[in-house]
C-alpha cells in the first residue's frame, strides 16, 4: 500500500509540474518508417513531449487527433514519406514521425517531462533526491486518507495534503522558469 502511495504521489506530481525532463539518446530514422520505440529508464514513461528533433530541424508536435484531421483535410499536406513535420506520442514511449522520413541515419531526440509507470518498484533518482519530502507529503495525504485503517488520520491528511499541493505549485514554477533568477521588469510596446 505504501509502495503504490509512494508511486500515486510521484505520478502526480509529474503531471501537475512537468518537474521531471529528459531529453532522450539519439534514434537513427531509417526511410520509411514512421514509428520508433525511444529507449527510457525503466519504471519511466512519457509524460509530455515538449520538442522533438529530426536531424538538426526542430518539428511540431501534435496529438493524433490533428494529424488525422490534417491528413484527412488537407491529403496533400501530409505525404506518406519526406521530411518529417510532426512528432505525435501515441504509447508510453513510442513516437510517431508524420510523414515518415525519406532519409536513413538522421538522429531523432525526444526532450519531454516524464512521470514514473503505474507499476514501478523505485522512483527515478531525480524526483526523489529533490522532491522527497513533497512526494512523501502526497503519499502520506493519499494513506491517511484511507477510510477505517488503523493508520486513518483526517488531520493528518490534512497537512498532508496542503503541504503536497503548496509545494505542486513552487515546483510547476521551477519547471516553468528554470532555476534562474529572471527579470521580472517588463518593456512597454506600443500598440500598433
Amino acid at each position: 500500500m505504501v509502495r503504490l502511495a509512494l508511486v500515486d504521489s510521484g505520478i502526480e506530481f509529474c503531471e501537475k509540474t512537468g518537474a521531471v525532463r529528459i531529453t532522450s539518446d539519439p534514434v537513427p530514422s531509417q526511410k520509411g518508417v514512421s514509428t520508433y520505440d525511444i529507449d527510457l529508464p525503466m519504471d519511466i514513461e512519457f509524460s509530455r513531449v515538449l520538442a522533438v528533433w529530426v536531424g538538426s530541424r526542430k518539428i511540431y508536435t501534435a496529438p493524433d487527433v490533428t494529424v488525422s484531421d490534417v491528413r484527412g483535410v488537407f491529403p496533400q499536406e501530409v505525404p506518406d514519406t519526406g521530411a518529417a513535420s510532426y512528432g505525435v506520442v501515441i504509447e508510453p514511449k513510442a513516437l510517431t514521425l508524420v510523414p515518415a522520413p525519406d532519409q536513413d541515419d538522421l538522429p531523432i531526440i525526444i526532450r519531454s517531462t516524464t512521470r514514473p509507470s503505474r507499476n514501478a518498484k523505485t522512483l527515478d533518482d531525480s524526483l526523489f533526491d529533490q522532491w522527497a519530502e513533497v512526494i512523501i507529503h502526497g503519499a502520506l495525504f493519499r494513506l491517511c486518507s484511507t477510510p477505517g485503517q488503523s493508520f486513518s488520520d483526517s488531520l493528518l491528511a490534512g497537512q498532508s495534503e496542503a503541504r503536497f499541493y503548496a509545494a505542486i505549485g513552487h515546483a510547476k514554477i521551477d519547471a516553468n522558469r528554470g532555476r534562474v533568477i529572471g527579470s521580472i521588469a517588463v518593456k512597454p510596446r506600443p500598440f500598433a
